[in-house]
């Protein structure tokens, strides 16, 4: 047979006809599947087709190598390059080990648009707890920061040449995704008072106080302290801008509290001060405290409280102390006025307080 139109052979140890053929210059061996030569042939003439149809229309070559790529495969090239681009945070490893639990077993080149609407019904869907309570489905957000991961993963196979193709994959509305939760001065209090105080409560009033997200916090370090401010990179920063933190009366206080906390720790045989700034008690990061969150929140009466809500109750703090919001952002870090807007939630509170104002006022006038 000549180039163009491939040829048949044995190989040691195996009972079946092997194919070879070229594309783009790249020749390509895989095993036809049968043992009767007839068959064998015609197996090939199929893959030719396939083959040519590829150059023809441009469209990527499936070769068999691709078919047996997994989407877990797919899910540690992402990790891979996430941790290249300074991108790997504990949010993505979260998302993409969902990804990898409810995906990474199945094969990718069959992954189909399908399969992922069926996905997106059952974790919509409601279910029954083991007592028989009724659970609501997960929430559409939730649902998308899976998707728009596993169809990352799957563009990056693309572009790298690894796959062929990408399934269609469906995003959700958010539209009902602003959040409005936030804490009273009095709650934030209560709150503190019921948390364990090994290190939790401070890293809880940090956030409380800056406005900082949990894994940026939990990210704090020693060598970010410096001259009564805290630098942090940009690496850490979920817009990438580096920024610094003035340690005003209270951020003092709770860095000082810190600083008697510290611990001394193995660190590759070496005993060393840990490098943490927040830990509770064995100088390693904070992780999940879930638990003791919401014991906290539901003795304080204000259970279901996230602590993503401290976020928001800082812009609020800010904003009522008169603090201009470019100051304000500075500290939250947000980067634009239309973000920190979505942060500074006004209550029925401050429209009854701004009414009292515009009363006094006119009284006066």
């Amino acid at each position: 047979m000549s180039r163009g139109d491939g040829t048949l052979y044995r190989q040691n140890n195996s009972a079946n006809y092997w194919m070879q053929f070229f594309l783009n210059g790249r020749k390509h061996r895989e095993s036809t599947g049968e043992s009767d030569e007839k068959k064998a042939r015609d197996a090939l003439k199929k893959r030719l087709k396939q083959v040519h149809a590829s150059e023809v229309t441009g469209l990527m070559f499936e070769s068999v190598r691709m078919r047996k790529i997994t989407v877990s495969n797919l899910c540690d090239a992402l990790e891979s390059d996430f941790t290249l681009r300074g991108k790997w945070s504990s949010q993505n490893r979260s998302h993409l080990k969902r990804v990898r639990d409810d995906f990474g077993d199945l094969l990718a080149a069959a992954v189909t648009p399908e399969q992922i609407d069926k996905y997106i019904e059952r974790r919509l869907a409601r279910r029954r707890g083991a007592k028989g309570e009724l659970i609501p489905g997960d929430r559409p957000a939730s649902i998308n920061r899976s998707l728009q991961l596993l169809g990352q993963s799957f563009s990056l196979a693309v572009k790298r040449g690894t796959l062929s193709r990408a399934p269609y994959i469906r995003k959700l509305s958010e539209a009902d995704n602003v959040r409005q939760g936030f804490f009273s001065d009095a709650e934030v209090k209560s709150v503190l008072a019921n948390l364990p105080d090994d290190g939790l409560r401070d890293f809880v009033e940090w956030a409380a106080c800056t406005g900082q997200r949990k894994g940026e916090t939990v990210s704090l370090t020693w060598d970010m302290v410096d001259s009564g401010e805290v630098r942090i990179p940009g690496e850490l920063c979920k817009n990438r801008r580096p920024r610094v933190i003035p340690l005003g009366p209270e951020l003092a206080e709770i860095i000082a509290r810190r600083r008697k906390a510290r611990r001394l720790v193995p660190m590759d045989g070496v005993t060393q001060l840990a490098e943490p700034i927040f830990h509770r008690g064995d100088g390693l990061p904070i992780g999940e405290f879930k638990k003791s969150w919401a014991t906290a929140t539901q003795k304080a009466k204000c259970a279901g409280k996230l602590f993503h809500d401290l976020r928001r109750t800082c812009a609020r703090r800010l904003l009522a102390a008169g603090v201009p919001q470019v100051i304000a952002r500075e500290l939250t870090g947000h980067r634009t006025s239309a973000m920190f807007d979505r942060y500074a939630i006004v209550s029925n509170v401050d429209v009854l307080a701004a009414q009292k104002k515009v009363a006094q006022f006119r009284r006066q006038a």
